[in-house]
């Protein structure tokens, strides 16, 4: 199997839809997006969504995945020098609004108004023994 993007983040959001429509009750979806840094000239720009050849040539990739509350995960490759606080500030935001645009895309699916859960699928027991809200 090739793919032109972030196979890992296709498995995240697709991995969600699987459980929402074996009718797995979650807490909250989880979507994931893959960023690209590219440096030249002085300039810096972020990229949202990234295909293979940004990452091969890019100064940075990260991918980040999260629910609408926060971050669950993110892994980064950084070959850029002089990352500052305000640019990854900036990959930040726009990993935010990459993630919501791709949730919203996936709540919008008709999967989401399956409304029961399948005989056989995973029964969600939530543990209060982390005291975390992600």
């Amino acid at each position: 199997m090739e793919s032109n993007g972030s196979s890992s983040m296709a498995s995240t959001c697709g991995s969600t839809l699987a459980l929402m429509d074996a009718g797995v009750p979650l807490k909250r979806p989880v979507s994931g997006v893959a960023m690209g840094l590219i440096q030249e000239n002085g300039k810096t720009v972020v990229l949202t969504d990234i295909q293979g050849l940004e990452d091969f040539l890019g100064d940075m990739y990260f991918k980040v995945t999260g629910t609408t509350k926060g971050i669950t995960a993110m892994q980064m490759d950084n070959k850029a020098t002089g990352l500052t606080t305000e640019i990854f500030r900036q990959a930040l935001q726009q990993a935010h609004e990459g993630r919501m645009f791709i949730l919203d895309k996936m709540l919008g699916h008709p999967l989401v108004a399956r409304g029961h859960q399948e005989l056989g699928a995973p029964d969600h027991q939530p543990s209060d023994s982390h005291g975390q809200d992600s």
